[in-house]
């Protein structure tokens, strides 16, 4: 099977979608705001010390750059493949090593839609998480390394945290419950779609349609997608941690080739 790069400049308007055979590059800024006034009320309800990233989050005010971002991209006539490298900033880098994070998704073509089949995320030196899903017996198989942890039973095909940004919202047209595999177990999210708005990229500006997750008091953590109308790239994602973390994860577009 053959494979070309599609190289688009960020500052023309967006207007294809993913095709089959081409393999596309996105580059991203991730920003963290992070609350440490919230997290510090948690901790001291909690008992607990400050960790290292606490210590290195509290001189911060507002956000701050913490890693550049990479997702390529590959889709063929029945799957798709998305790796995603997340390389933290020089202060991070200074402040914890170079603990880079690494994120593989799977996703099988089933009638019209595709759905993952394996995700997996290593951490730094961490041993590398997998969750790989069998559809016959409707299994999940979950490993730490090449070690089998437990299996789970599933109802539904599933997507997952990578999946969900490029094959998954940009699709409703209503709220919608998704089975999402995050490597270590498999949580149901619902997203809706919401408002359109202007992104400014390069001086171009994009009309953006915002998908987001619903929360609940069980799950306060929140996930947002901005895609651009016309070909359902994304412009902007975000991901609000839990309140137990009370950080968020802002992932901007800088460039895709």
């Amino acid at each position: 099977m053959f494979c070309t790069f599609s190289r688009i400049s960020i500052a023309q308007p967006i207007d294809f979608q993913l095709n089959p055979g081409v393999k596309t590059e996105f580059a991203y800024k991730l920003f963290i705001n992070f609350d440490s006034k919230k997290r510090e009320m948690y901790l001291k309800e909690k008992g607990e010390s400050p960790s290292i990233f606490d210590k290195i989050f509290s001189f911060f005010s507002g956000d701050f750059h913490a890693a550049d971002v990479t997702d390529v991209v590959f889709k063929s006539s029945n799957n798709v493949k998305i790796t995603s490298t997340i390389n933290p900033s020089k202060l991070i880098r200074y402040a914890i090593g170079d603990k880079s994070i690494r994120r593989d998704s799977t996703s099988l073509l089933n009638k019209t839609n595709f759905i993952s089949n394996s995700y997996a995320e290593k951490r730094g030196d961490s041993p590398t998480s997998t969750a790989r899903i069998d559809y016959k017996t409707m299994k999940v198989n979950f490993y730490e390394a090449a070690n089998l942890v437990r299996t789970e039973s599933i109802k539904y095909d599933c997507s997952d945290m990578l999946a969900i940004i490029y094959e998954g919202v940009g699709k409703i047209i209503k709220e919608k419950p998704f089975c999402i595999n995050d490597s270590k177990s498999i949580k149901t999210m619902t997203f809706a779609p919401a408002e359109i708005s202007d992104i400014v990229l390069n001086g171009v500006t994009h009309k953006a349609r915002r998908y987001y997750k619903l929360t609940s008091k069980n799950d306060s953590s929140k996930f947002e997608i901005w895609l651009d109308e016309i070909s359902k790239f994304p412009l902007k994602y975000q991901i609000g941690l839990s309140d137990t973390y009370a950080a968020t994860l802002r992932f901007e577009l800088i460039s895709y080739k």
